[in-house]
């Protein structure tokens, strides 16, 4: 379960003159800074997280710049995991972003996970407006990882075992977790 934009999101749900807006968040309020998290409205606009206020300005110039608040990040984290836990049990949270419930027994079976998922997706999006995930289920955690960006945001992408590895060869080496440009 990977929580999209999670930081801009939580703003926008705090703060309803946001929403629908592209907003960015930022550790400190100054122009020499960057975005640690862009909401899907900034997205569109090709702000994403490491992007300068500078550039982004440039780039949206009615991008609202908020300050990060962490300790409000963590107490929502906590609320989630907790509804999420109401659905299935959490059996590792990866960040405050993202967690991995491990499918046991019937829960496997390809039809009982996707109506997990949405069971899941239903239960967050009725305590809050803005707040949405990706859920990827795969046959472990970082093909899962890898199926939950794969249809973002909003998305539910269900990768099996035989599908393997013919489903991932149309991705990009940057689309698998923890590859990055310097590697």
């Amino acid at each position: 379960v990977d929580f999209n934009s999670y930081f801009a999101s939580v703003e926008q749900q705090l703060v309803s003159e946001l929403r629908g807006k592209p907003v960015g968040v930022v550790a400190v309020m100054a122009e020499t800074t960057c975005c640690i998290a862009a909401s899907y409205e900034a997205k569109a606009f090709g702000i994403k997280t490491g992007t300068s206020v500078r550039d982004a300005r440039k780039l949206c110039p009615d991008m609202v710049f908020v300050q990060a608040r962490p300790p409000i990040y963590v107490a929502l984290h906590h609320e989630l995991i907790e509804i999420v836990e109401s659905c299935t049990h959490v059996e590792k949270v990866l960040s405050i972003d993202e967690m991995v419930c491990k499918l046991t027994g019937s829960q496997q079976l390809p039809e009982n996970a996707l109506k997990l998922a949405a069971k899941i997706k239903r239960a967050i999006s009725k305590k809050f407006d803005t707040i949405r995930c990706s859920i990827g289920i795969a046959p472990n955690t970082f093909l899962a990882k890898t199926a939950s960006n794969m249809q973002k945001p909003d998305g539910c992408v269900l990768i099996e075992q035989h599908e393997l590895p013919q489903r991932l060869f149309h991705l990009k080496l940057r689309d698998l977790n923890g590859i990055g440009k310097q590697m």
